[in-house]
């Protein structure tokens, strides 16, 4: 596992800044955030749900 920051707003910021590991990025798939051109992956969103779905039901 390797260690990395950013520089926007995740609340894996704040957690991982204190040493605690954080899953993060498991939003939809798009680009240009906060801006005018924001936009996300329609053709991506059956994909990311199924990982999500896939995730979910292993932790129960």
């Amino acid at each position: 596992m390797s260690a990395t920051r950013s520089s926007f707003g995740s609340d894996g910021n704040f957690t991982s800044g204190v040493g605690t590991s954080t899953l993060d990025g498991l939003g939809v798939i798009g680009n240009e955030w906060h801006s005018p051109r924001e936009h996300i992956l329609i053709s991506a969103l059956p994909r990311r749900e199924a990982l999500l779905r896939h995730m979910i039901l292993r932790l129960r």
